[in-house]
């Protein structure tokens, strides 16, 4: 396992099979209305790096490192070192997204190319009217053209857990801002999202974005925020089930992101080992796991068990985070490693 050190406060960002609750279900052209209890469906991620043949693994590695993982890792290291989240202000820098998930919004359907994000909540994407948009490959939305698009009112739930929000002409105006200066602007609205073409799901929230002022984002349309909290796809589905399986970086092939039954605790060469995720009083959103030491070989590492733990002030603890590529330790407990 590839690892990075870094003197930032204690944080550990692990990237590995990860089965999380939150989430949902669906069938053949599936609707999820249809019994969200007994369908599931999967979803193919691919790695933002799939392309690049001419680079060996470490390349691809010291190359994330650069331009994604430090960054992140900043970015995330600052606000659990604050142990708290303004509300319009999400904990993520919005164009490191390691993996990228197609699918479809609105009817007739439009391909939306977002970044699967486990680490905040909003789904959102480009829609005209511009005031302003950064490039992106497919079309920009237009939710004139949908036939199901739908406004939020004020008095919704999903307004409600939009917080430090305006309220116009019937709908609720949203901004959120990234760690790095990035925004996107816009009003909460309701969709169909359909998924690897066969999946459909109708009357999901998603911020409709129409003044997007975003530093990296490329080729892409917007975020699929995978989240704990009321906004994110996961949350708003239902069934609270899903798994995603990362392929090794280098690795041309497709990773798999699974929802509802088909997220499973065994598999076909015996039980699956799972450990239970604990949530941060302060970071509600984010996804943590319990740790409780690292050993090299048979050898206990005497690194102390309150590095890996929450604090009251939300820093510190094991996060599970899709946008990081390596393990990342607090540099004391690198050290010891060596």
């Amino acid at each position: 396992m590839e690892h990075y050190a870094t003197s930032l406060q204690p944080l550990l960002l692990l990237q590995l099979l990860i089965l999380i609750l939150p989430l949902l279900t669906f069938s053949s052209r599936l609707t999820f209305d249809d019994n969200p209890s007994k369908n599931g469906f999967r979803v193919n991620l691919t790695h933002i790096d799939a392309g690049l043949k001419n680079l060996t693994k470490l390349q691809l590695i010291q190359r994330a490192i650069i331009n994604w993982v430090k960054p992140r890792l900043e970015k995330l290291s600052a606000i659990t070192k604050n142990g708290q989240i303004d509300d319009i202000r999400a904990p993520v820098y919005v164009g490191d997204g390691e993996f990228l998930m197609n699918l479809s919004i609105g009817t007739p359907a439009v391909l939306l190319v977002a970044i699967m994000d486990t680490g905040s909540d909003l789904i959102w994407t480009q829609c005209k009217p511009c005031t302003y948009c950064f490039e992106q490959a497919t079309p920009v939305f237009n939710p004139k053209l949908s036939s199901s698009f739908l406004d939020v009112t004020c008095s919704s739930n999903l307004c409600k857990a939009l917080r430090n929000s305006r309220c116009g002409n019937g709908c609720r105006e949203y901004l959120n801002v990234y760690g790095d200066g990035s925004s996107s602007q816009g009003f909460l609205s309701r969709e169909s999202l359909t998924f690897e073409e066969q999946v459909f799901v109708p009357r999901i929230g998603f911020g409709c974005g129409e003044n997007n002022q975003v530093i990296g984002m490329k080729n892409v349309a917007g975020i699929a925020g995978l989240g704990r909290g009321t906004l994110s796809l996961v949350s708003q589905l239902g069934s609270r089930k899903y798994s995603y399986c990362s392929t090794s970086i280098g690795d041309n092939k497709s990773s798999s992101l699974l929802f509802g039954s088909l997220v499973d605790l065994t598999v076909s060469n015996g039980a699956v080992k799972s450990t239970p995720l604990i949530r941060s009083p302060i970071l509600p959103s984010l996804y943590y796991s319990s740790l409780e030491g690292i050993t090299v070989g048979q050898t206990l590492l005497p690194i102390p068990k309150s590095l890996f733990q929450i604090g009251s002030d939300g820093g510190g603890g094991l996060m599970i985070d899709s946008g990081t590529t390596v393990t990342s330790l607090q540099e004391d407990a690198f050290d010891m490693q060596k």
